[in-house]
């Protein structure tokens, strides 16, 4: 049995995780390969930061960490240039070392993107895969190899700032493998308020650390100050909180920073150090209506009582209302393959800007709702960076490229489709009317004068309307780690969108038709269950998904499945699928 690290705490009665477990089909050899459309959007200097859990023993637990930051110049073609100082505990004893390496990059048109690892650009297994984020945020990690990170890079401003230029209010989230080891890593989350005059004030920084038994400590700085260099270049300088070392402080010492162009993203760390520090200013009063949209998220964790290491990219969209759907591309040392894991979450967004998810991680979110942070708790440590995605508008028929979800399970863009998925498409333009095929009969692959094209193939088609689409993935597309799609409304064609593509992309269907909440799963008897319906120990319970994959014997595309003999998933023939019971309020 696979363990999420701290993916499975409670939020309502019964919810369930489906996983099929599996690395993206076909990942080194792809037909079609990534969309390189958008790599002029990537284009100039960036600063960067990583942080790299890079060995592990027979235990799961950290033998290895490593950090790299500096510049980073990106030419807009696919190439980059990479250099600053790189510091890795495996490598002469720890001794930092100059960093200059050279690789390649791609930006799709929904802003998924990949670059070759600064940390071993030449190993592809390693690529870093994520996003490029409103504000050009750049956040990934490379969930494909055999280490777990979190690379981050920020666009570097024209103009150096200066001590007199750094100023405002900032939320600061981090995490630190001090000692490069993980008995004594740290979390840690505070507000930085820098005044224009090289000063900081006082800074309460509270967290948790690996080596104390609280699981809430709350630390003060008093006298903190910063300096910006010619270059730009900031240095913090931090004494350490009163009776405290090195060792037992959440946050301490001299840390380099880096201010990005727009001023609203912060990143640095410990030189010579194995930590990761990121700030975004922060939001001066908020409400659940704040943390709205679509964000795209990276981060390195760890459940240093439980699972051991995990890193991810993903996405999370959410509704303004406390309710979101998030999907992560998560490796970690628990786990055999890499996983696309989706769930939904609730949060409550204070007057300060800060909250609680359903997890129990801390959540501060920044100005405007463009970005948040995420810490956690009760020894589950993470730094998770998520930034608003970008938008997209088109003329004519447009498939919004960040539209393409799972109908059951709503889970945003970097999700995978897979054979046989039933897809929701958004845009505009989609269709001249509103169609929808009867029951009982099989799909066509033309309604109303609208074909969907994925690699080519034409998608059987539920429904039909100007702005939405629901088809069905052909069961053909097995090979190859991309899918492109588009829309041709009566031989005009749409703009194509490529997404990843994987063996099975589960979702489940929920009692309130839009991926959140309890799922649409009935008693041995028939009956919904609901918090006042509950199952019992032993009683075989209906779900219904969309996403597992090709199925045995096979079914045509949008063909009705025979009742005899039943199709089933080859996921399940396989024993590779997974179904999690959160029963939250009963054991």
């Amino acid at each position: 049995m696979y363990t999420i690290p701290g993916k499975m705490r409670p939020t309502v009665m019964l919810r369930f995780s489906l996983l099929a477990l599996g690395a993206l089909t076909g990942f080194a050899q792809s037909t079609p390969g990534p969309d390189t459309s958008a790599n002029a959007q990537l284009k100039g200097t960036y600063y960067f930061r990583q942080l790299i859990t890079s060995t592990f023993d027979s235990g799961g637990n950290v033998t290895g960490v490593a950090s790299l930051s500096g510049t980073i110049v990106f030419d807009g073609k696919g190439g980059y240039a990479a250099t600053g100082q790189k510091t890795d505990s495996n490598v002469s004893s720890g001794a930092s070392q100059p960093l200059s390496v050279q690789g390649t990059y791609g930006v799709g048109s929904n802003g998924l993107a990949y670059l070759d690892n600064p940390y071993t650009p030449t190993t592809a297994a390693n690529q870093v895969y994520g996003s490029l984020a409103q504000g050009g945020v750049l956040i990934g990690s490379s969930t494909e190899g055999l280490i777990d990170d979190i690379f981050i890079a920020i666009p570097a401003p024209a103009t150096a700032p200066t001590v007199g230029t750094f100023n405002g209010s900032y939320w600061i989230g981090a995490l630190d493998f001090f000692g490069a080891s993980e008995s004594t890593l740290k979390n840690a989350q505070f507000r930085m308020s820098p005044d224009g005059r090289g000063g900081l004030g006082n800074l309460t920084i509270a967290g948790q650390a690996a080596n104390q038994t609280s699981t809430n400590l709350s630390q003060t700085i008093t006298g903190a100050t910063y300096s910006v260099a010619s270059d730009g270049t900031a240095t913090l300088t931090l004494p350490l909180p009163s009776n405290l070392t090195a060792r037992n402080a959440l946050f301490a010492g001299t840390r380099t920073m880096y201010v990005s162009a727009d001023g609203n993203y912060l990143l640095g760390g410990t030189p010579g150090g194995y930590d990761m520090f990121v700030g975004i200013k922060a939001l001066t009063s908020g409400s659940n209506s704040n943390f709205s949209g679509l964000y795209v998220t990276g981060a390195l964790e760890d459940d240093v009582t439980n699972a051991g290491v995990d890193s991810f990219y993903g996405s999370l969209n959410s509704d303004g209302a406390g309710n979101q759907i998030s999907h992560e591309r998560l490796t970690g040392v628990s786990f055999s393959t890499p996983l696309d894991f989706g769930t939904d979450n609730s949060t409550t967004i204070g007057s300060d800007g800060t909250g609680t998810d359903s997890f129990g991680n801390k959540i501060l979110l920044g100005a405007g709702g463009n970005a948040y942070l995420l810490t956690g708790a009760s020894q589950f440590h993470t730094l998770t960076l998520g930034v608003k995605a970008q938008s997209f508008t088109g003329t004519g028929v447009f498939l919004n490229p960040v539209g393409i979800t799972n109908a059951a399970s709503y889970s945003p863009v970097t999700a995978s489709i897979s054979p046989g998925e039933l897809l929701t498409l958004y845009g505009s333009g989609l269709a001249s009317a509103t169609l929808t095929t009867a029951g009982g009969q099989a799909f066509p692959t033309t309604l109303g004068g609208v074909q969907v094209l994925i690699n080519n193939v034409a998608a059987p088609i539920y429904y039909v309307s100007a702005t939405q689409i629901s088809a069905v993935v052909p069961f053909g597309l097995t090979s190859g780690a991309y899918a492109q799609v588009q829309v041709v409304n009566n031989g005009i064609k749409s703009n194509t969108v490529t997404v990843y593509l994987n063996n099975e992309a589960p979702g489940l269907f929920t009692q309130k038709q839009n991926g959140t909440g309890m799922v649409a799963a009935l008693r041995q008897n028939g009956s919904l269950i609901t918090t006042t319906n509950k199952p019992v120990r032993g009683e075989y319970i209906s779900l219904y998904l969309t996403g597992l994959g090709v199925v045995n014997p096979p079914v045509a595309d949008g063909a009705l499945g025979p009742a005899s003999p039943l199709s089933q998933a080859t996921a399940f023939i396989n024993k590779s699928l997974v179904v999690y019971f959160n029963d939250y309020t009963s054991k």
